[in-house]
């Protein structure tokens, strides 16, 4: 005969395990495979990487100043690391934004300008939560000065990331 003790850890460990095995599933929204964002993406001028300011090991970053077709100019400041953001800095006003918030082990991979429509493209992935494989897209408009879209993407269907060398 089992003691209340005994009963008690058991009936603990079902529902730990329970709840484990609900909350590890992988519960996320579909990946985009087609798309305007997509189209817009793969249209893009790259902005080519350089490697990122003060971070070690050393790593692909962006530290740049776009000028637009309408004469808009914003200066770009991104690296491709765990905790990396994009923050886009108006100038000359000095108005900064982040538009790609760090997240757990996703990161900024990809920066891209369409100079006609003053739209940025960023492409951020990397494991989400340290366990499965995420891809987002990011729009931001720059003359309006906010997201306007951020999706999950399936990586597939994207161009290769820009290189260094371009």
């Amino acid at each position: 005969m089992r003691t209340i003790a005994e009963t008690w850890r058991i009936g603990i460990g079902i529902l730990i395990l329970t709840f484990c095995t609900i909350s590890c599933q992988e519960q996320r929204p579909v990946e985009l495979r087609s798309g305007t964002i997509i189209d817009q993406y793969r249209s893009a001028e790259c902005v080519t990487p350089g490697i990122a300011e003060g971070v070690l090991p050393a790593t692909r970053g962006w530290d740049v100043s776009l000028e637009m077709a309408d004469k808009l100019t914003v200066r770009i400041k991104a690296g491709e690391h765990v905790g990396g953001n994009v923050v886009v800095r108006h100038l000359p006003d000095g108005q900064y934004l982040i538009i790609v918030p760090p997240q757990d082990y996703i990161y900024p991979n990809d920066v891209r300008v369409d100079r006609g429509r003053d739209m940025l493209y960023v492409k951020a992935s990397g494991l989400a939560a340290g366990i499965w494989s995420e891809t987002w897209l990011y729009e931001y408009d720059i003359r309006q000065r906010k997201v306007l879209s951020r999706v999950l993407v399936d990586p597939a269907v994207l161009p290769p990331e820009c290189s260094m060398s371009q």
